[in-house]
């Protein structure tokens, strides 16, 4: 399998993931998470106060999605590759767009330090964030968390 057929996977699992995530979180039960959408009156949207947390939960869910999924197929598959091919890849793809963020989505950037911060730490988070400014911390996160397999993650969160 190439890469972009393994990052178009990983990605497509990660999104879809996500949207999940909202379902198992209790998301989609409380109508008073909803407010009116402003553009689509006929439309409802999640509220602006809760919304980037709501977020943020859906979106570690995505991630432990895709590394049971891969730790199914591989338990030693690295770690740091699956984020690599699935939530960095993504919200890298989005910041190019905007990394604004909304009242409903926090920015991307603050997305994928959440997820790195869950799963692999403060340090490895800081080490990511450092990294948007100077690739050169790319090497140190990357020597950082290089030797945890999915099952190694998967097993600090049982």
């Amino acid at each position: 399998m190439s890469f972009v057929d393994s990052a178009l996977k990983a990605m497509h699992l990660f999104l879809l993931g996500h949207e999940v995530g909202h379902y198992i979180n209790g998301d989609l039960n409380d109508q008073s998470h909803f407010v009116r959408c402003n553009w689509a009156p006929d439309a409802s949207v999640f509220s602006a106060n809760i919304s980037h947390e709501m977020e943020f939960k859906a979106d570690k869910v995505a991630f432990e999605v895709v590394l049971k999924s891969l730790a199914a197929l591989q338990p030693d598959f690295p770690a740091r590759r699956a984020l690599d091919l699935s939530v960095t890849l993504f919200f890298n793809f989005v910041r190019e767009i905007s990394n604004s963020g909304s009242e409903t989505h926090p920015r991307s950037s603050d997305r994928l330090l959440a997820v790195t911060h869950e799963f692999f730490g403060n340090d490895a988070a800081s080490l990511m964030k450092k990294s948007f400014n100077d690739l050169s911390f790319i090497k140190a996160f990357q020597a950082q968390v290089g030797n945890q397999t999915v099952a190694d993650i998967l097993k600090t969160r049982t």
